[in-house]
Parts: structure tokens; sequence; C-alpha cells
């Protein structure tokens, strides 16, 4: 098979749908993580004969902002200059230049011991998942400016987003950054990198290089113009390809020898079960107590609760529609919840494998599962609540937030409220008053001082006429 066949099997086997079309040929570029032309990269000068160290440097000062993203880093943390000096003075260097590879090495023993890695061929990567053998770096040794190696490899990690490379000929290394390819020849147009030439010592330039390939009787490179500042002159200065280390981030690399995480993941565990503060069903015949409910799991439905969603908005009613009864709501759909005796809290728990999950197609109820969410105007947002003695969704104003596990409702409108419809039970509105905000109207300590939600320091409070519960 050949490579460009290759390539076509990679993309798909990565889940990477690259728009390759031959009526209209598009170039699309893919970049590691975290990086842009104007920002990400680093870009360290060298020492004599030290291109390796600066971009091995590069190299470990993104893998290490890519760590701090995701894990709590442990071990030292190096910056880029200082790396690249102890590389420099470390007698285990050679004087005469060194290798990518020996320098990321050498880090990983010295930062990061307990990380298990091997250096294999360059195709040697995504082994299986509990294969913790797997290597983090990739090193091919001479691919003699072969093209078609080239490309294939390149595609094969840079659409992941989680490698960076240096590419090198016999003379001199270059940190890649960033590919951009054409989809209907499958080539290379164009390569974003950074150079540390001897010339820059005395006046680094923090730059990144975009290089297509040239063509000369069979041979492919890059080429990129250079100003000599020793000597006050231009010429050019000319990559052949003939070496790719590539230094990654995948997960299931960051393991010891045992196949257990070397980082803790720096993310909150994703809950199991969430309390859910009911408030009075104002207006609502056989409900007593509602609420709004979304989570990143999904949920169980409790004894003498009832789960409903909206799937379509009419006459100024939000239509609800039951879930039916045995079936979890699905993780990341809003719905509310309703009870008919008084219920301060649910308690919604994650629901086993066996238990069936609803389809809640065309839902209007947006989740807020994953964090507090400010409300901006693209929202569209009406949230729960009740103003008045009247139940309903009241438009949000924009800039207030919607807490975590919650759920708004989204419809394009310029109402000031939205009543619901269970279905035959209905809610009516009239005399709105405060419908440009979803904060009760009035709110009175038990002392008959009228305070605002904010001033609420959980307690007793008297809102809309009503004694409530509110947390702090």
């Amino acid at each position: 098979m050949k490579k460009t066949s290759i390539i076509f099997a990679l993309a798909f086997a990565l889940g990477i749908m690259l728009p390759f079309s031959s009526a209209k040929a598009k170039k699309v570029q893919f970049w590691a993580k975290g990086v842009s032309i104007e920002s990400g990269w680093y870009n360290t000068f060298q020492f004599t004969n030290g291109c390796w160290a600066a971009v091995s440097s590069n190299m470990i000062a993104w893998w290490q902002d890519r760590i701090k993203e995701k894990y709590v880093y442990t071990g030292k943390c190096w910056d880029p200059e200082e790396i690249n000096r102890e590389f420099d003075t470390n007698s285990y260097f050679g004087d005469n230049g060194d290798y990518v590879y020996k320098a990321l090495d050498w880090y990983l023993r010295e930062t990061h011991p307990s990380i298990a890695y091997t250096r294999n061929g360059l195709y040697m990567y995504y082994l299986d998942t509990d294969d913790y053998d797997n290597p983090i770096i990739f090193t091919r040794g001479y691919i003699n400016s072969n093209e078609e190696i080239l490309t294939d490899a390149l595609l094969s990690y840079f659409t992941t987003g989680n490698y960076i490379a240096q590419i090198r000929d016999n003379n001199h290394a270059w940190t890649l950054w960033g590919i951009e390819v054409d989809t209907e020849t499958n080539t290379i147009t164009r390569i974003w990198v950074t150079d540390s030439v001897p010339n820059d010592r005395k006046n680094p330039k923090k730059e990144i290089h975009a290089l297509e390939p040239k063509r000369y009787n069979n041979l492919f490179y890059f080429e990129r113009g250079i100003f000599d500042e020793e000597n006050n002159s231009w010429g050019s200065q000319a990559l052949h390809p003939t070496e790719l280390t590539f230094f990654g981030i995948e997960g299931r690399f960051l393991v010891d020898s045992e196949g257990e995480p070397v980082f803790k993941s720096n993310s909150p565990a994703t809950p199991t079960q969430v309390e859910v503060t009911m408030n009075t069903a104002d207006q609502l015949q056989d409900m007593a107590s509602i609420a709004t409910f979304s989570a990143p799991f999904n949920a169980v439905v409790p004894n003498g609760a009832k789960a409903w969603y909206v799937k379509q908005v009419d006459d100024n009613k939000a239509q609800l529609t039951a879930v039916p009864e045995g079936y979890a709501i699905p993780a990341g759909q809003g719905v509310l919840l309703t009870t008919s005796s008084a219920t301060d809290v649910l308690i919604m728990k994650q629901a086993d494998a066996s238990t069936s999950v609803a389809e809640l197609s065309g839902n209007l109820l947006q989740a807020n599962a994953q964090g507090d969410h400010v409300i901006t105007s693209t929202d569209n947002a009406y949230v729960l609540n009740s103003q008045q003695g009247q139940t309903a969704f009241y438009r949000a104003k924009v800039g207030s937030t919607l807490p975590r596990y919650k759920a708004y409702l989204q419809w394009n409108a310029t109402l000031p409220a939205v009543s619901m419809n269970f279905g035959g039970t209905q809610t009516v509105i009239s005399n709105v008053v405060n419908s440009s905000t979803n904060a009760p109207i009035a709110v009175y300590g038990i002392d008959g001082r009228k305070c605002s939600t904010t001033q609420a320091k959980g307690g007793v409070y008297i809102v809309n006429g009503k004694k409530r519960m509110l947390k702090p």
C-alpha cells in the first residue's frame, strides 16, 4: 500500500475527518496543542554546536505546559533557557553536538524517573491501550528526505495535536510546531518551525518561520532566507530532512512500570450524586415542589418525583413532556423535577449500567452540568422562578449566573416570561413585574428587614410572601 493511502487510513483511525475533495482543494493546518502562529511556541537560542539542545529545551517547555493544563505537576519545572544552559554545561553531553532523543532521555530520568517509556521506530505508534510499554518518544533515524515518509509521519502525529517534533538534517536541528496539508494531493504545503541559528546568539530572534517545500532533481527540502549578523549579509538556509523525533503527551503513556498514572488529574472528579434544592411550586395543581436539574451522569429519578423536558413552546407556553417512568435522565440534558408533596431536597444519583436511558430528542432545556454559567445574550435564556406567586420561566438577566447542575429554557423571543403546560396542568402569568432578572423580587429576613439574595447568608427568609430556607 502506498504511503498516500496510509494517510487516509490513519486519518480515519484517529477519528479525523479531513475534508479531502477532488472538486475543491483545501489547505488544512494542524498544530501542536496550545500552539498557533502568535503564541505557544518557544525559540531558545543556541550555544556553540547546541541546536539539538535548543530544540530539546523548546520541546520540554511545551511538554511541561501541556502537562500542567491537565495534571497536578510534580518534579522540577524547567525554564527553557535554564535547561538549555544545563545541556550546554553538563559533561554527559558532547561538546561537538549531540542528539535530541538523548536530551529528552536525560530530562525524563532526572525530572520524572517514574515514567515508563521506550524509544521505538517512527511507525511504532498507537499500540494496544493496555500495553504500558508504549513510547512517549519516537525517533526514526534517517529518512533521507523521502517526501512520502515525511508526509505520512507528520500527518500521523500532528493530526492528534499531542506531539511536537524535531526535524533535522546532517548539520542542523529545528523545532517543528505545525503543518499545512493540501487535501487534494495529500502533500505538505508548509511547515512552521523555530530555528536557533548560531548567527542569532548575540541577538536571538524570537520568531517562528513558515517554510514551503522545494524540489530539485528528486530532492525534497525546505529553505529560508537568513541574515548573517556576524558578516552583515543575506544568505539562505536549507533543511534536507533526514530525521524526525517526536515528543508527546498522550495520557496512556504517562504511567509508571505498573501501569499507574504518574500525575494526578487537576480536574475535579465527576460526581456520582447531586443534591437538588427544591422550590415551592406556586400555581401548579398536584405539584408541591419544582426545580431544574442537569448532571454529567445518567441520573435516576427518585421515588415520588417526576422529570419533564420541553419539546416546544406554543402560545407562550412551554409544552412539557414527562420522562418515561423507569428511565434515567441522560447525562448533559436539562429537565424539570417536580414532586407531589413538599420536598426540600432531592438526591439525584447516578444510574447503573443496566438502567435504560431516556431519549430526549428536541429538548429545549439547556444543561449546565459542568460549572456555573454566566448568561449571555446569545443564550436566549429563560430561568425557572416564582414571582408574585407565579411559577414560570422568566427572561434571564444578561450577566447573571446560573448555578451548576441547573438548566435554562432556550427560546428566541422577547417575552418577559413563558408559562408551562404539563399536559393539562397549566400555569398562568399575569401582572409580571420583574421579568428582566432571575432573582426573586422580594426577600425579607425574619426580623422584617428587606434584603437581596446576595445579602442572604443562609437561613429562614420570607421570599415573595412565603417562608423559605435559603442556602448561603
